[in-house]
């Protein structure tokens, strides 16, 4: 009983510091332009480099897979 309670009290120690958002002074801006090289064949713009300013009136999704 005595170890969970100090397991609890060391987690929320712990969490709760993580939870204050004064630091911040406002919402983040945004995020910085890049750019990636199309490597789909089936792609139009394959062996170009792409970035979402190409997609600013289209809905579209980014993945970053990670393959090892």
């Amino acid at each position: 009983m005595r170890l969970r309670f100090g397991v609890a009290a060391l987690a929320a120690g712990l969490l709760l510091p993580a939870c204050d958002d004064s630091g911040s002074g406002g919402p983040p801006g945004p995020m910085p332009d890049f750019q990636l090289q199309d490597v789909n064949p089936q792609s139009v713009s394959y062996n170009t480099a792409v970035s979402p300013r190409n997609y600013l009136t289209y809905v579209s999704a980014w993945f970053f897979g990670w393959a090892t």
